[in-house]
């Protein structure tokens, strides 16, 4: 598999050189963006995530600007996927929210679910914690997890009452292990 993985490779730096432009065929270009998935994922299994950055990146460039509305769509969400997880790996947020863009406008909602923590954790990570708070709130909302943001006293009151159910049939020690870690002898 590591020999085959290699011509791969190989084959992509070649194709990749040549660039999009120099295939006219269609189903070559499609071949060749698979093949440039094929050796993304496999440089990102070897810890070389710039490499494979530049190879799902060429891939999207195989199968060009109307790749979401051909029969290229699996292929082409395959490639955003990576360089997504990538993207986010290489600590670059910008490139992170362009492929989760690309994603989210062309693909159902719950198979944009699958990148979507990453998308959150770049925005926090970039210090952009109102758009992240905005952002897992919507994706809560479209999963029908609706936060009431305006409680009344009494809700609060009936949770708090829940909540104080919940908790008083747990031991000390119970809740201490469900904290993960080890407590001062102060709490106590």
């Amino acid at each position: 598999k590591s020999m085959f993985s290699s011509m791969i490779s190989i084959a992509c730096d070649q194709i990749d050189c040549a660039g999009p432009d120099a295939i006219t065929e269609e189903s070559q270009r499609f071949r060749f963006a698979k093949w440039n998935l094929a050796a993304g994922q496999e440089a990102y299994r070897q810890s070389s995530s710039r490499a494979a950055l530049y190879y799902f990146s060429k891939g999207i460039e195989f199968l060009g600007q109307d790749c979401w509305h051909k029969n290229y769509k699996s292929l082409c969400f395959e490639l955003h996927k990576g360089a997504v997880i990538v993207s986010f790996t290489l600590g670059e947020p910008d490139d992170v929210l362009l492929h989760a863009k690309e994603v989210a406008s062309n693909m159902a909602f719950e198979d944009s679910l699958e990148i979507e923590p990453l998308v959150l954790r770049s925005l926090s990570q970039s210090g952009k914690h109102k758009e992240s708070m905005s952002r897992g709130l919507e994706i809560l909302h479209k999963l029908n997890f609706d936060i009431n943001f305006t409680p009344t006293p009494e809700s609060l009151m009936k949770s708090l009452a829940a909540t104080y159910g919940m908790v008083s049939k747990l031991g000390t020690d119970h809740l201490m292990s469900l904290c993960g870690e080890e407590v001062d002898e102060y709490v106590h």
